[in-house]
């Protein structure tokens, strides 16, 4: 039973005579209890506790922030009971308690700005590979177009190829994915202006097949199916085109040139204008709504020099006359009177009456 007694002594004894802490309760025990902690320490950590009270005190540097945008914005400042506030979450710390929590507090605020400029030093390295990157992705597309200026597709390709290979941001790759879309269409409209040109004269010479080949390599070269609107469109054409003319030369030969005369005359506005009479029969079977005359102009070689197309036969509102559709099967189109078509050219190398004339074109009604 002495012994209980004295045990529950002991313990009574050391709670009353423990380590000090603080007591934010109010001014005066805040105060007391500080100055506890601080005789309670050896004279090394007195300065330490010191500096931890004052730092918790203001709230940190967070606090230092609060307390300068108050006095800017024109709010009294109670020190003291600002004081007990924040240290109100340190009440009935003991001083080793309270050191630890500040150094903990240091550490994990030096982590903080160690992080802080860390990302900050990430960011600016980015910034400058950005930099870095646009000028090359620049220098690249200068070249690019200055090879495509060339034609050289390929070379252009590889370039854009050799850029994608070292780019990192997203805006870059997506770029060089449109580098690489514009190359392949400036390829293509390339060879297809090219096609076109060797179409051009194989259209004029009536070689429909060999034009209608020529499209069917084009589209082979670009991976094309002949269902594409396009695509099937010119090849239509290019067909309807040939059957026109397949039409036209089984009926041309049923058109008689009636008359055909090359010469000079004076008009009422100037004088020595070639000049052309046109006279035509349809010895066929079909109704025609148009007829095209081209007449060649010769020089004294017998080289063509110039051509002039003539609607002998036209539906056209402004036709008068003879020249006024339909021509029926057995019926003559022939100019009146003294009247000549004109050439708004003076032909200054055209031996006057070196002409020939060719049926060109014809419509018919049905």
């Amino acid at each position: 039973m002495k012994l209980v007694f004295m045990l529950s002594a002991v313990v009574v004894l050391a709670g009353c005579f423990g380590e000090p802490t603080l007591d934010v309760s109010s001014k005066e025990t805040m105060k007391a209890s500080f100055r506890d902690m601080q005789e309670s320490l050896p004279k090394s950590e007195q300065e330490e506790l010191g500096e931890a009270m004052a730092y918790f005190s203001i709230g940190g540097m967070e606090g230092i922030g609060q307390m300068i945008g108050e006095v800017f914005s024109g709010n009294d400042i109670d020190p003291e009971a600002t004081a007990r506030a924040n240290l109100s979450k340190l009440d009935g710390r003991t001083a080793g308690e309270i050191i630890s929590r500040y150094h903990e507090t240091l550490a994990e605020k030096a982590r903080a700005a160690e992080a802080r400029e860390k990302a900050e030093a990430a960011k600016e390295q980015k910034r400058e590979r950005k930099e870095a990157e646009n000028e090359l992705v620049k220098d690249t597309i200068d070249n690019v177009n200055l090879v495509l200026g060339s034609g050289e597709f390929d070379t252009a390709r590889q370039r854009i190829r050799d850029l994608q290979n070292v780019v990192e941001f997203k805006s870059s790759r997506e770029l060089v994915e449109e580098l690489l879309n514009l190359v392949q269409l400036k390829e293509e409209s390339a060879l297809l202006k090219q096609y076109l040109n060797e179409m051009s004269p194989m259209l004029k010479r009536q070689e429909f097949k060999a034009a209608e080949s020529k499209i069917v390599e084009l589209m082979e070269h670009l991976k094309l199916d002949e269902n594409i609107a396009d695509v099937n469109g010119v090849l239509n054409k290019i067909r309807e085109r040939a059957e026109e003319h397949a039409e036209f030369q089984a009926y041309v030969d049923n058109i008689q040139i009636t008359e055909f005369e090359t010469k000079r005359i004076d008009t009422y506005r100037e004088g020595n204008v070639p000049a052309i009479r046109i006279g035509i029969k349809n010895t066929g079977d079909r109704s025609l709504s148009g007829v095209v005359a081209t007449v060649f102009f010769k020089n004294a070689s017998n080289e063509v020099i110039y051509e002039k197309s003539i609607s002998v036969v036209s539906n056209s509102a402004y036709a008068t006359g003879s020249e006024r559709g339909p021509l029926k099967p057995g019926y003559i189109s022939e100019m009146s009177g003294t009247n000549y078509y004109t050439v708004d050219s003076t032909l200054s190398e055209w031996k006057t009456g070196n002409a020939s004339l060719e049926i060109t074109q014809i419509t018919f009604s049905n």
